[in-house]
């Protein structure tokens, strides 16, 4: 870095990461370079001694560019520790980085890193959020919609989701908790009946004319029977 008199050449180490820095002669723009992490110093050129890691202040430029790198791979620690549980949606993982403190530019690129990577995905998501609640539980499509929403999923992506879920299949889940359900309700008027059988089936997240279709399918089958 600096030749002192007796050509001795002496070395800093670097007050970034403490690697040994070697001098770059440029003539008037000679400076020591960390071979480690890139810093560059001239403070100690012309002295005939060399600076020892942390005698001097860091250029404010280059102390927010390692505070923001920094901050980058908290960020994204703290994104994969919350994937540890559970699926998140876009919307849920930038607000709970923006409640732990992180700012704005980093989770935007936090998140768009983890997009990326295919640890956030919201079509995804959707597409599984739906399957698993129509196909397997057979709930309805409002319902579905409903979690889809509360879950930061916009309308757009999760309309598209359910369009994959055809009017036949809405049905036949409707018919299926039409008949589980008038089994446990005990409700000797068929009025009041087929009220309680209405609100539930609506709670189930199908419309009402799915539940009226549901209801007529049932009581002709009933009638069948007798």
């Amino acid at each position: 870095m600096i030749v002192p008199k007796g050509s001795e050449r002496m070395q800093c180490g670097c007050p970034v990461c403490g690697t040994f820095m070697g001098q770059v002669e440029k003539g008037a723009s000679s400076r020591c370079v960390c071979p480690g992490c890139g810093f560059e110093c001239d403070a100690c050129l012309g002295t005939d001694s060399a600076m020892k890691k942390g005698s001097y202040s860091m250029p404010d430029s280059f102390a927010r560019e390692i505070e923001r790198e920094n901050e980058q791979r908290r960020a994204m620690d703290a994104a994969l520790r919350y994937l540890t549980d559970a699926d998140r949606t876009r919307s849920r993982m930038e607000s709970n980085l923006l409640k732990k403190g992180f700012s704005k530019d980093v989770v935007e690129l936090t998140l768009e890193k983890l997009k990326s990577y295919g640890y956030v995905d919201d079509e995804d998501y959707a597409k599984r959020l739906v399957k698993q609640e129509v196909g397997n539980k057979g709930l309805g499509k409002r319902s579905v919609a409903g979690k889809l929403y509360r879950s930061g999923i916009d309308r757009e992506t999760a309309d598209a989701a359910l369009c994959a879920i055809d009017d036949e299949t809405e049905k036949a889940n409707a018919l299926a908790w039409t008949r589980k359900l008038a089994a446990k309700v005990d409700e000797p008027d068929p009025r009041k009946k087929r009220d309680k059988l209405v609100r539930r089936l609506a709670l189930k997240g199908f419309s009402y004319d799915t539940i009226n279709y549901a209801l007529r399918k049932a009581m002709d089958n009933e009638d069948e029977c007798d």
